[in-house]
């Protein structure tokens, strides 16, 4: 009786399948398809004495069984049929922000259009081999609390579906040191920007570099990059504003608190602009419209979330600290907190450097 293989394996690809399978010497085979989970088998391939098959012209997202009938003997051994579904390929994932912490790096992504998990890889060089670290990940967020604190790390992540794994991505990289800034911040747009945020933090000086486009943070409507933690109860956050481009005198670079990261959360704004000084933007609830309060402008900006009272204060130096204004935003006990811009020239990006970035709950 000619044998069977028992190792038949099934690839996919753009409307194709490949299969392979261990071919026994002196034996041919006939490979049988089924389509659908209900059909019968039918014969598309014959007389094979190689180890592989390539099925073409396949409907992607349709599944499809297989299985090889050894020739020769109608009681031939069958293998057990393999099922599998042909599909598009992938496109590669855009990569996001990449925040080091101590002994953790946080990588965020893009979403890949049908992707339904993620696999990331790590190396120790740009151009080393990356090899896969941690389980596949539903979402767009990737924690490695394997990262050594000193030592540089380099990743690129690759999106999945059924099959086999789309291309990987361009080259992420972070250097974890306990000095930084935790692993607790995310990088995300909020609104309708023009151009892709991003954040990251300097290795040795721990000065943080945050990028975004947008309209504005005004009206109904919220346009920003925004690199944010959680806050339960009440806290304060501080920051020294370094240098930022001038892609308008209203562009917005500053501290912020706000209840979730839809477009017309409460919120509140401390912000220092190019040609506008500082001001305190603020939502007083869900869906309502902004009230500004301007003034001189500082480099020092610090925001006090007391219940729903928010008190912005400013400094020229970090250490004589004077009130800018006060509001009372309607917030819930737990809410986010952390660094805002908002270039005012949707679809250029305003890169701003921050530096003494301190989040401090309970004050």
């Amino acid at each position: 009786m000619p044998a069977g293989p028992a190792d038949l394996k099934a690839v996919v690809g753009d409307s194709v399948v490949t299969l392979s399978w261990t071919p026994v010497a002196g034996h041919r085979y006939r490979v049988e398809r089924a389509d659908g989970w209900n059909n019968e088998f039918k014969r598309i391939g014959d007389g094979l004495d190689a180890g592989g098959y390539v099925d073409k012209g396949l409907a992607n997202g349709r599944a499809y069984r297989y299985r090889l009938v050894a020739d020769g003997a109608a009681s031939a051994k069958t293998t057990e049929p393999v099922v599998a579904f042909s599909e598009a390929a992938l496109p590669a994932v855009v990569m996001g922000g990449v925040i080091a912490g101590d002994g953790r790096v946080v990588l965020s992504w893009e979403p890949a259009p049908d992707a339904i998990t993620y696999k990331v890889f790590r190396s120790d060089s740009a151009d080393g081999d990356f090899k896969p670290i941690g389980l596949p990940v539903a979402g767009q967020e990737f924690v490695d609390e394997s990262a050594v604190n000193g030592k540089a790390f380099y990743y690129k992540v690759a999106p999945q579906r059924r099959g086999p794994l789309g291309p990987l991505s361009a080259v992420a990289s972070a250097r974890p040191d306990a000095a930084m800034l935790g692993a607790e911040w995310h990088s995300t747009d909020i609104g309708s920007v023009g151009k892709r945020g991003s954040a990251s933090i300097h290795p040795q000086s721990g000065v943080v570099t945050v990028s975004g486009s947008g309209d504005n943070v005004w009206g109904k409507k919220d346009s920003l990059q925004y690199v944010w933690q959680k806050l339960s109860g009440n806290g304060t956050i501080t920051v020294h504003v370094l240098n930022f481009d001038n892609t308008s005198d209203f562009a917005l670079a500053g501290v912020m608190v706000r209840e979730s990261l839809k477009i017309d959360s409460a919120m509140a704004l401390l912000a220092v602009t190019p040609g506008k000084g500082c001001g305190l933007v603020h939502r007083p609830t869900n869906g309502s419209d902004c009230v500004w309060a301007g003034g001189a402008g500082h480099p020092w900006l610090r925001l006090v979330r007391d219940g729903s009272g928010i008190t912005a204060m400013v400094s020229k130096d970090g250490a004589n600290w004077s009130v800018h204004a006060k509001a009372t935003v309607a917030l819930p006990e737990e809410v986010m907190i952390g660094l805002a811009v908002s270039s005012h020239h949707n679809g250029r990006l305003d890169k701003v450097l921050y530096d003494n970035v301190k989040v401090e709950p309970g004050k």
